[in-house]
């Protein structure tokens, strides 16, 4: 590797740092996941600290409302707990902020499974969910 190639690394990196130091995240922000196959998965999380380009967030609880009045039905719209309160068994974690490309924060969250899913503001509005058999 050449100066100018490591060079150009360091002011891509260096960048990125501060575009995220720069984000507006704050204790008590909610973000969400959307995933899945087979099936759509939600799950949110809350910010419990912030530290320059950095949050510590934890899996909260939700509450799902089934559409097409069926106990069978499979889909329906799901929401942050009011309570706000953690999921059993879940974990602080660290996750630096990202901007993307239309200026909003985004975070990496593992979930309780391992699997990383990217994180995004919740804007208030219930998110779709559907479940396999």
């Amino acid at each position: 590797m050449n100066f100018n190639e490591n060079w150009d690394g360091i002011v891509r990196n260096r960048t990125v740092v501060e575009e995220a130091q720069k984000h507006s995240v704050k204790v008590g922000d909610i973000f969400y996941t959307s995933w899945g196959y087979d099936q759509t998965n939600t799950e949110f999380y809350i910010v419990t600290k912030v530290a320059g380009g950095s949050v510590v967030t934890v899996e909260i609880e939700s509450t799902e409302e089934r559409q097409g009045g069926m106990p069978y039905d499979m889909h329906g719209k799901v929401v942050p707990h009011p309570s706000k309160k953690p999921v059993q068994g879940a974990v602080p974690k660290r996750s630096v902020v990202r901007i993307d490309y239309k200026g909003e924060p985004t975070i990496k969250v593992q979930d309780r499974m391992g699997s990383v899913h990217g994180a995004y503001p919740w804007d208030g509005k219930p998110k779709h969910v559907t479940h396999y058999a």
